[in-house]
C-alpha cells in the first residue's frame, strides 16, 4: 500500500512540474542528498519546479501525502541545512527559478527568483550601474539568493552592510500547504516592493531559517549605486585575535565593504593538496577582481 501511494505521489508531482523534472534515479538522488562535507540517507525524490506556481502546487501535494521537503539551491552548504533527516522526503531543486523578475532604479530594489545565482544578478545589475548592499558569498559564481538567505550568508558587503538578511526588503514564500505569503511592504495592496517594515516583521521570520518555515519562491533586495572606483589594502597581523580586532576595526568605520583574513601559515602548509592550492587560487582570483 505504502509503494501504491508513493507512485501516486510521483504521478501527481509528474502532472505538475513534467517527467523530465522528477528524479528518481539511485545515484541523482543520492547526489542530491549531500552538501559540501557530509552525505544524508537519499531522499525518494528530487523535484525540479519550474514556476512559482509549480512550487506551491507540488509543496501542496508533498506535504498533504505527509513527505518532508527539503530545499535546495546550488548545492554549496556545508551546514546540513538542506541535508534530509527523515523519511519519506523530497528534495526540491529550485535551480530553475532563476528569473530576474524586476530591476527598479527608480526605488532602488530588485526582485528576482530563488535559484538566480548572485554572479548572474551582479551582472545584470552592473548594466544599470547598481548593485545590492550584500551582494553574494565567496561561492557566488554559482550560489543562489535563495541559499545565502537562508542560510544568514556573509561575504561580499558585508563588512560595511552586514548579512544577506540586511539587504532584504521582502519574500514571496510558499507555505507547508501550498499558499504564497508576500513579506514586506509588496503584502499591500497597490504597494511596491521597497519598504521592509510595513506591520510584524515576517521578512525577518523568513531569513536565515533554512527552509524550515517555508520555500522562498522569490525576494526582494535593495539597491545601492554602484561604486565607480574600487581598491585594496593589505595588513599583516601576528595572530589571529589582531586580525579579529582589525576585520572589526574596518566595520565599525564603515571603510570597506569587504574584509578578509588568511593564515599565511595555514596555507603554505596545505600547498602539497592540489585541490586546495587551486582554490586558495580561485580565492585570490575572487578577491582580486571583486
Amino acid at each position: 500500500m505504502a509503494n501504491d501511494s508513493h507512485e501516486a505521489l510521483l504521478a501527481g508531482l509528474t502532472a505538475i512540474v513534467g517527467a523530465a523534472h522528477v528524479i528518481t534515479d539511485a545515484d541523482q538522488r543520492a547526489y542530491y542528498s549531500q552538501d559540501y562535507f557530509r552525505k544524508a540517507d537519499p531522499v525518494s525524490a528530487v523535484v525540479r519546479p519550474q514556476s512559482t506556481d509549480q512550487l506551491a502546487r507540488a509543496t501542496a501535494l508533498a506535504t498533504s501525502a505527509g513527505y518532508a521537503i527539503y530545499p535546495r539551491g546550488a548545492g554549496y552548504s556545508y551546514t546540513d541545512a538542506y541535508l534530509p533527516t527523515r523519511t519519506p522526503g523530497l528534495t526540491f531543486d529550485l535551480a530553475s527559478l532563476n528569473r530576474i523578475v524586476t530591476i527598479n532604479t527608480e526605488d532602488m530594489y530588485v526582485t528576482a527568483e530563488a535559484g538566480c545565482t548572485w554572479h548572474d544578478l551582479d551582472v545584470a545589475l552592473a548594466a544599470h550601474g547598481v548593485r545590492t548592499p550584500f551582494w553574494g558569498p565567496l561561492s557566488g559564481r554559482s550560489a543562489t539568493l535563495g541559499g545565502a538567505l537562508s542560510q544568514g550568508a556573509i561575504s561580499l558587503g558585508s563588512s560595511k552592510y552586514g548579512t544577506s538578511a540586511d539587504s532584504v526588503l521582502g519574500f514571496e514564500v510558499v507555505a507547508a500547504d501550498g499558499t504564497i505569503v508576500t513579506t514586506g511592504s509588496a503584502a499591500q495592496k497597490g504597494a511596491n516592493a521597497f519598504f521592509r517594515h510595513y506591520g510584524p516583521d515576517l521578512t525577518g521570520l523568513f531569513c536565515n531559517d533554512a527552509g524550515a518555515l517555508g520555500l522562498k519562491a522569490t525576494m526582494t533586495l535593495r539597491l545601492i549605486a554602484r561604486p565607480r572606483y574600487v581598491g585594496g589594502v593589505s595588513f599583516a597581523f601576528l595572530d589571529f585575535e589582531h586580525v579579529a580586532q582589525g576585520i572589526a576595526a574596518a566595520a565599525r568605520l564603515g571603510v570597506a565593504t569587504e574584509s578578509l583574513g588568511m593564515s599565511l601559515g595555514a596555507l603554505l602548509s596545505a600547498t602539497s593538496s592540489t585541490t586546495l592550492a587551486q582554490d586558495v587560487k580561485t580565492l585570490i582570483n575572487i578577491v582580486r577582481t571583486s
